[in-house]
């Protein structure tokens, strides 16, 4: 009993009363928790002397709440994204001994389907009784809607075997202790359920023109926690791409954060706040639409916020210093008078025509790059008009912007790009998803549910916070960060180049999102995806800038840089590592594998990553992992 010795533990003489006796019996008492791991009640199973359930009149018994509490049979660390989840304590014991999966138990049908877990889960099994009442898979069922709402990837397991006669029903006690190779078999073929749960309307249909050729792919890991369950409501009934919903939605949380959280580095103190610019190939990309949805989630939670910290139009550094401005002291018939400033220094500005905002930077005399470029480190800002000067002291600016790709590629410039200017943004490519001519219909439940989880986070926010990273985040961190900090040679590499902190902001605003002021490890992780995401749209978004050489030696150069890229970007979000065979995948097999071993050996050489060989039953393979032969050899 040492693997539950702190949920579940044998008491041999525990009091039983009812009607009929009083007397000392053995049982099993467990604890329940709830998701801050605090107990709030317990429950007492009795039994006989050979360990079977005891022949009284009530052999479970229950003290305390039971709703939205489990019983946690194996450990759940903090890192862990997996978590089987389970009716009785004993099925639970028994899925736990053949699997060595956590298991959650919800004591009853009704309250395994009320089961709460953590926000950083991705993936839960459920394994749902078999009742001739039906009620064991009526509550899966529930609960698997319930998550996959969320975000979370669900599969429900079912006993495979019949009801005995006379039976009520079949658990998966009953398959540990009678076939113990079909409790394996029915884990290893569990994704056949995967797509009874997947929350598409019936009236969506796939764009026609279908995506780009060369559109990256978001990792999963950038849909954990609050982030993953609002794209998963939001996402199967919008035309919106679902990475505009997701940065859009950092980027308006970010902002109502303020400047009450940092993660100081070396320093400097990195606060919440984003640059976005959503990048459409044509104005059909619903850049819009997913805003709109954004802000009407928020519009609820935090109406002063909508209306007094949310601006539109950006065209002039002058009006972002007016809008949080200090309150300043003016002479007026020989009086001084305080003309008051702006107190709260929140400013999210949306400028829906972002081209707007790099043809006005251009103008003789404007200072709006370089006030945007002291806005997104933080600094405090100010005019020097002679005439009417403004300070504004810490303020706390996001940007969102929307263009077409064949507007940036018209006005952005080589200088824009290695000015500094570029790299406070984060690029995002983005499309229309998907063709809804009657449009969708959220489920008003699930957002309900999801606006009560952010009122709790932004109610929970804690006052002048330093955020820090879990030991496993730290050290994932260590082995990235050097292919963070170091890009090939590519005309866009400059724009690439704030690339730690901008993963550093993301990774910060996934902890507060899970009330969090510490970095865990999925929480980096997603951050990671969301930039890997970001990195990757780089390539599609400047890929046509003229580099000033069009022999085919330099094309051909810059065709090898970006192989390089995708690579590094690729090896970075696998934190297994991936061998040649994955990497090949991940071009589709489009690449020669001379390019492939040719961008490897200049990564190693770069110091940037490195391999280890393994057996695979055959020819030995190599399997490359981020970061240098120096931090293996050390780790």
């Amino acid at each position: 009993m040492e693997l539950i010795q702190d949920s579940v533990r044998f008491v041999p003489d525990l009091y039983y009363t009812d009607e009929n006796q009083t007397s000392r019996i053995p049982s099993l008492v467990a604890k329940i928790v709830n998701l801050e791991n605090e107990i709030i009640g317990i429950q007492r199973i009795y039994l006989d002397l050979e360990g079977n359930k005891a022949n009284v009149s009530a052999v479970k018994k229950t003290l305390g709440t039971v709703k939205g509490g489990t019983v946690r049979i194996g450990e759940l660390t903090e890192e862990d994204l997996v978590v089987g989840i389970c009716e009785g304590i004993e099925t639970g014991i028994a899925v736990n001994l053949a699997t060595d999966m956590p298991i959650w138990c919800g004591v009853s049908a009704s309250g395994m389907e009320s089961s709460e877990i953590p926000l950083r889960v991705r993936k839960v099994y459920i394994w749902g009784d078999k009742d001739r009442s039906m009620r064991g898979e009526q509550a899966a069922d529930k609960l698997a809607a319930r998550l996959s709402a969320r975000g979370v990837e669900v599969f429900v397991l079912l006993p495979p075997s019949e009801i005995p006669a006379g039976a009520k029903g079949v658990d998966w006690l009953d398959v540990f202790n009678s076939d113990r190779d079909a409790l394996y078999s029915e884990a290893k073929t569990a994704k056949q359920w995967t797509s009874s749960y997947k929350l598409l309307p019936l009236n969506v249909k796939e764009d026609p023109r279908g995506p780009v050729s060369n559109r990256p792919e978001i990792d999963e890991h950038a849909w954990i926690g609050l982030v993953g369950k609002f794209v998963g409501i939001v996402g199967p009934n919008t035309e919106a791409d679902l990475v505009a919903l997701a940065v859009q939605f950092l980027t308006v949380f970010g902002n109502i954060v303020g400047r009450n959280c940092c993660l100081p580095i070396e320093g400097t103190r990195h606060h919440g706040n984003l640059f976005t610019v959503l990048v459409g190939p044509s104005a059909n990309a619903r850049k819009g639409t997913a805003l709109g949805h954004v802000i009407s989630l928020f519009q609820d939670i935090d109406p002063y916020w909508c209306k007094h910290c949310r601006k539109a139009g950006l065209t002039t550094g002058e009006g972002i210093v007016h809008a949080v401005r200090d309150s300043t002291v003016e002479v007026k018939k020989g009086k001084e008078v305080v003309v008051p400033g702006v107190e709260d220094k929140r400013l999210c500005v949306v400028e829906s025509e972002f081209a707007a905002v790099l043809r006005a930077s251009k103008r003789d005399s404007s200072i709006l790059s370089t006030v945007i470029r002291q806005a997104w480190d933080g600094d405090s800002l100010s005019t020097l008009s002679k005439t009417a000067p403004e300070t504004a002291t810490d303020p706390h600016i996001s940007i969102i912007g929307h263009i077409t790709t064949r507007e940036l590629s018209g006005l952005i410039s080589t200088v824009d790009i290695h000015n500094g200017l570029a790299n406070r943004f984060l690029w995002v490519f983005v499309e229309r998803s998907k063709i809804l001519p009657f449009g969708g219909s959220c489920d008003e439940d699930r957002l309900e549910d999801l606006k009560r989880e952010l009122r709790e986070v932004i109610e929970w926010l804690p006052s002048g916070a330093s955020v820090t990273l879990s030991a496993k985040a730290r050290d994932r961190w260590e082995r990235v960060y050097p292919s963070l900090t170091s890009y090939p040679d590519l005309l866009y590499s400059s724009v690439l180049m704030r690339a730690a902190p901008q993963v550093l902001r993301l990774s910060m605003l996934y902890a507060l999102l899970d009330k969090s002021t510490t970095i865990k490890l999925p929480h980096l992780e997603a951050g990671l995806a969301v930039w890997k995401y970001a990195e990757e749209s780089c390539g599609v978004i400047f890929k046509d800038l003229d580099s000033g050489s069009n022999s085919e030696k330099s094309k051909e150069r810059d065709r090898a840089n970006e192989t390089k890229l995708k690579v590094l970007s690729f090896i970075r979000s696998h934190l297994e590592g991936v061998t040649r065979t994955d990497i090949s995948e991940m071009f589709k097999r489009n690449k020669k594998k001379e390019e492939i071993q040719r961008a490897l050996e200049e990564l190693m050489q770069e110091k940037l990553v490195y391999f280890e060989t393994e057996s695979s039953g055959g020819r030995d393979r190599q399997r490359w992992f981020i970061g240098s032969e120096e931090m293996r050899v050390a780790g």
